[in-house]
């Protein structure tokens, strides 16, 4: 029995690892289930799940805590975008499959654009003592100067970087997000302090 988060700046490989979780409990006839929050914004579609050519459709996950089957037991339970589900939430998966299930997988983004920390992340990340078996943080290369760790999500919105009045949960066909380093990334508080020079 292992309970673990993933965790990393947009990507940076957690899509690609919750792939590879499901496609290795197919091989072994595992059953598995994929919860996702049951969030609506344009451009992003929760019927489906896409990597590298494989697509993993909704007939397969359930969108949102409220329609967990809990009458079913299954090895692994892989929970998309953990960021996106409150604390509360991420507690009724924990406490209907904690005892059942061999493997719980969380993965999500631990900062948004503006590098403030996902409530849910944070808070796994913080008691991960008393919640987590394993915690790993993935990582990748900066896109803009393909040198340094990227630890930063860069939100450009009609490729401008976006501005701190923007929403925190943002998606749209104008947005943009890709990963940066620390050099790289032009962050809300950046475009202020030029407005103010």
């Amino acid at each position: 029995m292992a309970i673990s988060l993933i965790y990393g700046p947009t990507g940076s490989g957690k899509t690609k690892r919750l792939v590879k979780a499901y496609i290795l409990a197919g091989r072994y006839n595992l059953k598995t289930i994929i919860i996702k929050p049951n969030v609506l914004y344009e451009e992003y579609d929760p019927y489906r799940i896409q990597y590298d050519g494989i697509t993993i459709k909704e007939n397969l996950f359930v969108l949102g805590i409220d329609k967990i089957p809990l009458d079913e037991k299954y090895s692994f339970v892989l929970v998309e975008d953990v960021h996106l589900f409150s604390i509360p939430e991420v507690h009724i998966v924990l406490e209907n499959f904690f005892p059942i299930s061999n493997n719980i997988t969380f993965y999500g983004l631990l900062k948004d654009f503006a590098n403030r920390e996902f409530e849910t992340t944070a808070y796994l990340l913080k008691n991960s003592k008393n919640l987590l078996d394993n915690v790993e943080e993935l990582k990748t290369k900066c896109t803009v100067c393909g040198k340094h760790v990227a630890r930063n999500t860069q939100r450009l919105i009609n490729k401008v970087p976006a501005p701190i009045t923007t929403p925190q949960i943002f998606l749209n066909k104008f947005v943009e997000h890709y990963p940066t380093c620390d050099k790289c990334y032009v962050g809300p508080d950046k475009l202020v302090e030029e407005v103010n020079v």
